[in-house]
């Protein structure tokens, strides 16, 4: 091979020569930032004879990328993190550096290819055999930090200097997306060298989740990649509980070739799916092969009479599931196939985590609908009992309030155990900084895709890693002021603390029982309490007579007691016939509505009609009942009335005929004996601000006790990672 360059300093011409073929292909070299430290160099070669893109792929994945791994990163070390432009030496010349333009003979070989020449030289070749392009490393890394930012759109970038290089776009795009490869290969490969000198360390990679379970002594070596601070550590025979988030987020992507483009050789955060290999062939008569005649018709809605519009069938992926730890990083993610937000998604992460951790280790896990899950789960049996007795299900806080409100006090992450001053919202978090990338992944191939997420992906790790000091010491000083407030709180109430844990288990255990109305036997409970009120009845009006007999027969001590004793028993008996009076019409309506449905619109007519006549009527009875309120607060006020009497409340004359559940009307405040002395947590004030102020407490002190442990762990991380780098 022929090479004929040109650089913009100088007019000097050099050449470069393949021994093993003699095609000519003419190259010109130009700068193309000649701002950023180093030169830059741009290199079109007119090919005769390209190579498929799959061969292309395979030779970058299989042969150039891990060989340009080590003078990757020699060159980052003589160059100082690309802080400076090191003195190089080679077959470029004696002068990397020309003001103007020359030309330099390369000569390649099998043993020394082009991109390896380029590489050492701090360029990155757009192809790896007939290259037409070579981008300067610096250019590279800032375009990559870029995109890192905002939406990858090397398009628009390239623009920008096509006014005086032509076809840039697609050749830029090819050494962009193999740099940012090379780049993450060479850090996986320097973490893997310096985890090598940790013997103690198990060697659990990612591609080993597949593999059969083991029993595992600590955290698999890819959970504590991917999070230090939950993963780390040596004490995990008395640890721990992190916590696990899961969410999901819908965005369709269309069809676009699904599977078609070539795989990236490199690691990946997803759950990749088995994909069956499919064997290409030709149908009787005709000249293309059946994957082409399948594409096409795919690709017209009407080659399909059966498929609707709106089918799945053309969105290769509807959305993303994500699985973060409690630090908002990211452990897994998995690609939606399917409408809807599936359970078996989450089921899906949640037993992949679990391959990783210890088989007694405590997880908490935030989901949306954690309630829904954990219900599949026990009905059905989808998790095992020995994961499903390590989970902790609770619901992210942002989600917690559509939740019906028991559901909340067993599912809030500050109302149960295990969750410290986790809000579950890392996920949100997540979402909104992969926003930016919807418009691009409509338009790129599945593997393309999944390259995009991952990059993004490990932008986020790093940036979280670098921030991880910070981070806890924000937790820990917001931890300590709400901790404070607390004690605070509870100090100034002075309510023991076994008080207000039995109020909140009384409260909990109340309001999270059954509803009265879901029993199937409430027919046969309402005339059992009809009977009884008939013998309470008959009870009062036994000691209504034998009050009167002693005192026909001159049998009392104390006229005021008996007095006393007389009408309390009169009353009694007044208000236990009144409420049988109304259970027994209420009877008789229920059985005279179940055999007249025919009716029952005429009925409603009917009342409606009744009730505009009866208005004036309605409506003094109302203001009857609140002057008779007021006379209750004026006898309470004065001491007139019974120890633990509660004035009823008022009835509002306004929207009296157009009554809501909520309305105060229903509330039965003082009318009945058995709610005169209600539950500390319903009716002090005190006794439920002093809960809310126990369980921030409680939130508080597992926070507190998380953090500690995590700031141990991060300084036996800098021990060990300090120890390695010194041996290696």
């Amino acid at each position: 091979m022929y090479y004929e360059a040109y650089h913009i300093s100088d007019r000097k011409q050099i050449h470069t020569s393949d021994r093993t073929r003699s095609d000519m292909v003419r190259t010109r070299c130009v700068d193309i930032c000649a701002e950023v430290q180093g030169s830059g160099w741009v290199l079109e070669t007119w090919i005769r004879h390209p190579k498929k893109k799959q061969n292309q792929w395979r030779r970058w994945s299989k042969k150039i990328i891990p060989s340009l791994i080590t003078p990757y990163l020699v060159y980052i070390w003589q160059s100082v993190s690309l802080q400076c432009t090191p003195n190089l030496h080679s077959s470029l010349g004696d002068n990397s550096h020309c003001d103007g333009l020359q030309v330099i003979n390369l000569f390649c070989c099998e043993c020394s290819p082009i991109p390896l020449q380029l590489m050492m030289h701090g360029l990155f070749a757009c192809a790896p055999i007939a290259l037409s392009l070579a981008v300067d490393i610096h250019v590279l890394e800032l375009v990559n930090k870029l995109f890192a930012w905002m939406t990858p759109n090397s398009t628009a970038w390239c623009k920008a200097l096509e006014t005086f290089l032509n076809d840039l776009r697609q050749c830029f795009s090819n050494a962009y997306h193999w740099y940012a490869v090379l780049t993450i290969m060479a850090s996986d490969y320097v973490t893997k060298f310096v985890h090598s000198q940790h013997p103690s360390k198990q060697n659990v990679s990612s591609e080993e989740t597949s593999s059969t379970l083991q029993v595992l002594s600590q955290p698999s070596t890819y959970l504590h990649s991917r999070c230090l601070l939950c993963f780390g550590g040596n004490d995990w025979q008395d640890h721990h509980d992190p916590g696990i988030k899961v969410d999901c987020v819908c965005s369709n992507n269309p069809h676009n070739g699904h599977m078609q483009d070539p795989p990236n050789p490199m690691p990946t955060v997803f759950i990749m799916q088995p994909v069956e290999e499919v064997h290409d062939s030709y149908k009787k008569g005709m000249r293309i092969p059946v994957s082409v005649l399948d594409g096409c018709s795919e690709s017209f809605v009407a080659a399909d009479e059966k498929c609707q519009k709106a089918s799945m069938r053309f969105f290769a992926d509807t959305g993303l599931m994500a699985l973060l730890c409690c630090h908002d990083r990211v452990l897994w993610l998995v690609n939606m196939t399917s409408a809807g937000e599936k359970q078996h998604y989450a089921l899906a992460l949640v037993k992949r985590l679990f391959k990783h951790l210890l088989p007694d280790m405590m997880v908490g896990l935030l989901y949306n609908i954690g309630c829904q899950l954990e219900c599949s789960c026990q009905k059905w049996s989808l998790l095992d009992d020995s994961i499903l007795l390590c989970i902790s299900f609770g619901i992210s806080m942002f989600h917690a309030s559509g939740h019906q409100w028991p559901c909340q006090i067993v599912y809030h992450p500050q109302k149960c155990v295990g969750f410290g001053l986790s809000d579950g919202e890392g996920c949100e978090c997540l979402w909104s900084a992969l926003k930016h990338l919807i418009s691009v992944l409509q338009v790129l191939g599945y593997h393309q895709q999944l390259f995009v997420l991952d990059m993004q992906v490990h932008h986020l790790d790093l940036k979280s890693f670098e921030a991880s000091g910070q981070w806890l010491a924000q937790k820990w000083m917001l931890c300590q002021k709400k901790k404070q407030v607390a004690l605070e709180g509870l100090t100034e109430v002075g309510i023991e603390e076994e008080i207000l844990r039995e109020e909140w288990a009384a409260q909990v255990a109340h309001q999270t029982k059954p509803l009265a109305r879901r029993l199937k036997n409430k027919a046969a409970e309402a005339i059992t309490g009809v009977l009884t009120l008939e013998k309470t009845l008959e009870s009062y009006q036994t000691i209504i007579h034998d009050l009167e007999h002693h005192l026909i027969n001159n049998d009392v001590d104390n006229v005021t007691t008996f007095n006393i004793q007389l009408d309390d028993a009169c009353a009694r008996y007044a208000k236990s016939a009144d409420t049988l009076t109304r259970k027994c019409a209420a009877l008789e309506k229920l059985e005279w509505s179940y055999r007249n449905t025919v009716n029952e619109l005429n009925l409603h007519s009917h009342t409606e009609t009744s009730t505009k006549q009866r208005e004036p009527t309605i409506l003094k009875i109302v203001s009857t009942y609140n002057m008779l309120c007021d006379q209750l607060y004026t006898m309470i006020c004065q001491c007139k009335a019974p120890p633990g009497a509660i004035a009823p409340l008022h009835i509002s004359c306004q929207g009296i005929f157009q009554l809501d559940v909520d309305d105060e009307i229903w509330q039965d405040i003082g009318l009945e004996d058995e709610i005169v002395d209600p539950p500390p947590w319903l009716a002090n004030n005190n006794v439920c601000h002093s809960i809310r102020l126990l369980l921030d407490h409680d939130c508080c002190v597992e926070e507190e006790n998380r953090l500690s442990h995590e700031c141990c762990v991060m300084q036996e991380w800098m021990i060990m990672e300090w120890t390695a780098l010194q041996s290696a």
